[in-house]
């Protein structure tokens, strides 16, 4: 059995069966640094973020998407869902929760993005919150299954296009669903010159199953996820318990042999 389904609690996760507008993108290539020097660079790192090199040097097994296009060609959509064969890797679903167009990917968002790749635009025309959330998890059979007692150590993005006048607030939850920290950031100008953000947190004791990005409400306004970066899978500390627990039982039946 494959990390991602050890420990897996099917009973109590949150399932969601990819629908017709949703995006599957297969083995999307991982990068090892966050903000590489090219075109845009992070100016404003959120409150009560975790550096972005203590991030970087957390990845472990894990990456950065650095440009999420890649092969694939998606012109939009309202979900997105990255997947890896690699069992150490997590599965990923990009969903939208609340008030925008959708999510989608083109030639304008190399323009906002902070590696030679591209960023995933996200698009609110209503006058409310947008919320997108990145949830950790697995993916098989059409079904994305998020974590529920197991997860990531770190994850880190940046957020490009954070304008004066729309707060953003980013919150990391637990697998269980306990939130963990909570991260703002308010751009420092409007327009062309908006500010290029850096989110990050790494948390190796509750680990991180959820991220949940909410930009406050502001009309008509376009936002770039990028170089989405996580650490690859990691039981909960219970559950490695466990493991410990057997495999010196394991051990001392051997020894009694």
């Amino acid at each position: 059995m494959s990390m991602k389904n050890v420990t897996l609690a099917v009973a109590f996760c949150l399932a969601v069966t990819s629908a017709a507008s949703a995006t599957i993108l297969n083995n999307l290539s991982l990068g090892t640094q966050i903000d590489p020097p090219q075109r845009r660079n992070v100016n404003l790192v959120a409150t009560n973020a975790t550096a972005e090199t203590t991030v970087e040097a957390s990845l472990g097994d894990g990456g950065v998407i650095n440009d999420i296009r890649q092969s694939a060609d998606p012109a939009g959509g309202q979900n997105h869902t990255i997947t890896f064969t690699d069992a150490t890797l997590p599965d990923i679903r990009l969903q939208r929760i609340q008030n925008h167009r959708g999510n989608s990917m083109d030639d304008s968002s190399k323009a906002q993005a902070t590696s030679e790749g591209e960023a995933l635009k996200l698009i609110n025309e209503n006058n409310d919150d947008l919320i997108t959330d990145i949830i950790f998890g697995d993916y098989t059979s059409g079904t994305f299954t998020a974590f529920t007692s197991q997860g990531v150590e770190a994850v880190g993005f940046t957020m490009g296009q954070v304008e004066n006048d729309t707060p953003f607030t980013v919150e990391f939850f637990a697998p269980n669903g306990a939130l963990l920290i909570t991260q703002t950031a308010v751009g420092t100008s409007n327009s062309g010159n908006a500010s290029t953000v850096f989110f990050g947190y790494v948390n190796s004791t509750d680990l991180i199953g959820r991220v949940r990005i909410t930009r406050g409400n502001s009309g008509y306004e376009e936002t770039y996820l990028g170089d989405i970066a996580f650490s690859g899978v990691i039981p909960e500390p219970a559950s490695m318990a466990l493991l410990a627990i057997g495999g010196s039982l394991m051990l001392a039946r051997r020894r009694v042999r």
